[in-house]
């Protein structure tokens, strides 16, 4: 007698049941009125957007691989894009670009252009002396130097906000 006590406190009540049956019935009724079936699939030409949370390596990894499948996919957002590696240094110095690639292999004749035009319109602001440095740096003659970005930026507000230099 003592084993049907014993049996009914560790079995659910009917109480119990008609509660979580109750429950999950009305979950899947309201789940089944939702539009969601009707958008959560990719058909063959659909765009399918993918967004990335955490880009560390698994992430980023995940991301590069969901991107090279057949078919029409996009990465639209990313979250945790900084490593913490990164996010948490203490000797930051921003990003760096490799502008001396850019210089003196890439794009010499665009850079070269671009800092001549700006010592033109500078007008007796820079020296002879400017130009030929620019050739330099350009031709890989000279170390290269942040001072060609400062002219190139000077020439570019100069044109930008229509500065008459004398």
């Amino acid at each position: 007698m003592n084993s049907t006590s014993t049996e009914s406190k560790s079995a659910v009540s009917r109480r119990q049941f008609l509660q979580t049956g109750s429950s999950a019935l009305a979950g899947a009724a309201l789940l089944g009125a939702l539009p969601i079936e009707r958008s959560a699939h990719a058909a063959g030409s659909e765009l399918l957007k993918i967004a990335l949370v955490g880009c560390g390596g698994r992430g980023s990894g995940a991301a590069d691989q969901a991107l090279r499948t057949a078919g029409n996919t996009k990465l639209v957002a990313m979250a945790d894009v900084l490593p913490e590696k990164i996010s948490g240094r203490k000797d930051k110095m921003g990003f760096v670009t490799p502008e001396q690639i850019w210089v003196t292999r890439d794009r010499p004749e665009r850079f070269r252009s671009l800092a001549h035009a700006a010592i033109d319109a500078a007008g007796n602001l820079f020296t002879p002396a400017a130009r030929h440095r620019v050739d330099d740096i350009v031709g890989g003659r000279r170390r290269y130097h942040s001072s060609l970005w400062r002219i190139i930026s000077f020439g570019a507000w100069v044109d930008r906000f229509n500065v008459a230099v004398n």
